[in-house]
């Protein structure tokens, strides 16, 4: 299921025109707009889905025709995405000049001179379930305050929406599962028990999680909510979210705080969990997934998995040995796109289907750049 995204004069966006597949990744300089893009795509697809299939109008008991209908779906959606936009502290970026489309097999969004336009498609069965998921950037706040929360909430302090929804998901889900075992990713799991957190060492002496490093502070909490996330859809006839009910996760800066081995490690695992068990084919996904970063590393390691699957067609066994298949991933389930701080954009998939390296390798360059030229001054060589 391809998604096409357009957004111009939107905030720091020019203009840019996306496709969207199951993986999806935002990389650029701060202020280039990957959160904007992220946050723009969160509001229309939950719009989308709460007004998918939406029942009709009915005045004095009697059911309106289809224009009224539409008229109705069409009041509706533009309520909510007007709401949620604010919520999403980007309703001051919508001017006279901004044009959004977005369009999938659901639905068809077009936003210009201030006019929104609601046009749902598909059959009954084809509806999109409300699942749509932002684990911000900024996730590590709500550890800070979060025995302090009811307290804030109470007080009517003014909190990101983003902050509030990833609070409620992450107590939901650690109330659920209460045990997570991060070994492999981060050298230790996370328990929940008799409303106390605790982190679980290797040689399985428990700490407080207060007591633990910026890293678990950062991945523990990503890791409670998304693994909540699919460990829902994972369920007995989830088989219908892979399908046309494929949900949408956003993560923010996956690589917070993390060594560049545990960047690779969390992109396996998220790259594992998004797939569905019971796949007879590589490309069928639980739901689909928006990084943005800023990393090079996040970058590599996607790219050693789009490799390895497609090494692995011809030396699936040698591969394997190298990489683990449920790591694999097909490069046509991916999209990759540099945000510029002119406001637009560049695809950055090359004709091969990988990540193309010199992206990879900007940060790199310049910092050799940098020593190079001390290293000239040391040497006495002129450039």
């Amino acid at each position: 299921m391809k998604e096409k995204l357009i957004i111009k004069n939107f905030g720091p966006i020019e203009s840019v025109k996306l496709e969207l597949r199951r993986v999806n990744i935002l990389i650029g300089d701060q202020g280039t707009g990957k959160s904007t893009v992220a946050k723009i795509l969160y509001v229309i697809k939950n719009a989308c889905h709460l007004h998918s299939g939406e029942l009709s109008l009915t005045i004095d008991g009697k059911k309106q025709n289809e224009s009224e209908n539409k008229k109705f779906r069409n009041e509706s959606f533009k309520a909510t995405f007007t709401d949620d936009l604010e919520k999403s502290g980007i309703k001051n970026y919508l001017n006279e000049k901004s044009y959004i489309y977005f369009e999938n097999d659901r639905c068809k969004v077009i936003i210009e001179k201030l006019e929104i336009q609601f046009e749902e498609k598909g059959s009954d069965k084809e509806k999109n379930t409300n699942l749509n998921y932002f684990i911000p950037a900024f996730r590590e706040a709500y550890i800070l305050l979060r025995n302090n929360y009811p307290a804030i909430l109470n007080a009517n302090a003014n909190l990101p929406t983003f902050l509030n929804t990833f609070g409620q998901h992450f107590n939901n889900h650690r109330e659920r599962l209460k045990y997570f075992n991060f070994q492999n990713i981060i050298g230790v799991d996370y328990k929940y028990a008799n409303g106390n957190e605790y982190i679980v060492l290797k040689n399985g002496k428990e700490i407080s999680f207060e007591e633990s490093s910026s890293a678990v502070n950062s991945v523990v909490p990503l890791l409670v909510v998304f693994l909540g996330i699919v460990e829902n859809m994972s369920q007995e006839g989830s088989i219908l979210y892979y399908n046309n009910n494929c949900p949408f996760v956003t993560i923010e800066e996956p690589e917070l705080n993390c060594y560049p081995e545990t960047q690779k490690k969390l992109v396996e695992l998220l790259i594992e969990k998004i797939k569905y068990k019971g796949a007879k084919k590589a490309n069928e996904y639980y739901c689909s997934l928006l990084l943005t970063t800023h990393s090079p590393y996040i970058l590599t390691s996607l790219n050693n998995l789009m490799y390895a699957y497609q090494v692995g067609q011809t030396h699936k066994d040698e591969v394997e040995n190298i990489v683990k298949s449920k790591f694999w991933l097909n490069p046509i389930d991916v999209s990759a796109y540099l945000l510029l701080p002119n406001g637009k954009y560049k695809k950055i998939i090359d004709s091969d289907g990988l990540i193309q390296a010199e992206q990879i390798d900007d940060v790199s360059r310049g910092l050799n750049s940098e020593f190079d030229l001390l290293q000239n001054i040391e040497l006495g060589i002129k450039t």
